[in-house]
């Protein structure tokens, strides 16, 4: 495989992953919108039954509550991109974070949800940080012994009573985030970054580079070896492979549950 189909692959993958992302939102939130029904597909898509809504639509709904209209007549390849009124599925998922994410807390600007419990929401993807970054300290991905403490148990550790927390949270509630989940930290409306804390606190911003990398979930490796997996630096804005066996900074997630 050449490194451009393995970047569609991955492109693919996204918005695979995305589409059910807003699929399971909208089933959540509005599932008169979103129910599913009969799990077989209705009609190939030359089909006038295999009509779907588009993501205009789906903009649309959440905007106004005013349903959008399925295509008429067999399906037919675009021959141009969405004009200026096309929605992006990234729209999609801030107009469903406006209707299902609340703040019971204090908002730092529009986006980030200080909830006084030593946690912060983001309120476009509903996910909850530790406030205080620097609490997990620096551990290896996997530790070289079965007894050492690692990355992924140190943020199973965190609970209530634990890191400033009086969230209600027990161990195993916290996790290592997932690469995409940092990455949505440092991109978009509002981004996190050394210069802009926003409502968080221990950020790691002292250079060198290599200094302030916290680890991911994520393994990544691209010759085979079990041996690898991403990190993500604010400082550095962005994202680097290492080896599981270096000892980088530890700031655990959770859902908002």
């Amino acid at each position: 495989m050449t490194e451009e189909e393995k970047v569609r692959k991955g492109h693919k993958s996204i918005l695979a992953s995305a589409m059910i992302a807003v699929f399971v939102a909208l089933s959540v939130c509005l599932p008169e919108l979103a129910a599913a029904g009969d799990l077989e597909p209705p009609a190939i898509p030359d089909d006038d039954a295999g009509a779907m809504y588009t993501i205009e639509d789906l903009y649309d709904y959440l905007d106004t509550g005013v349903a959008g209209a399925k295509r008429t007549g067999g399906f037919a390849e675009p021959v141009s991109g969405p004009g200026s009124t096309g929605r992006t599925l990234d729209e999609v998922h801030a107009k469903i974070a406006e209707k299902c994410i609340t703040c019971e807390g204090t908002l730092t600007g529009t986006r980030w949800c200080d909830q006084g419990d030593g946690t912060v929401k983001d309120m476009i993807t509903g996910l909850v940080w530790l406030k205080d970054a620097s609490w997990g300290g620096a551990y290896p991905w996997w530790a070289s012994t079965i007894e050492a403490t690692n990355a992924h148990d140190r943020a199973a550790q965190l609970k209530d009573g634990v890191g400033g927390l009086t969230d209600g949270s027990v161990e195993g509630d916290w996790r290592l985030p997932a690469i995409w989940e940092f990455r949505s930290l440092i991109r978009g409306t509002e981004r996190v970054h050394c210069s802009a804390w926003r409502a968080f606190t221990g950020l790691q911003c002292t250079p060198p580079l290599t200094l302030t990398f916290y680890w991911s979930s994520t393994p990544f490796s691209p010759w085979g070896y079990d041996s690898d997996a991403l990190c993500f630096s604010i400082y550095g804005d962005g994202f680097a492979m290492r080896t599981k066996d270096n000892s980088f900074y530890v700031w655990p997630v959770r859902s908002d549950n």
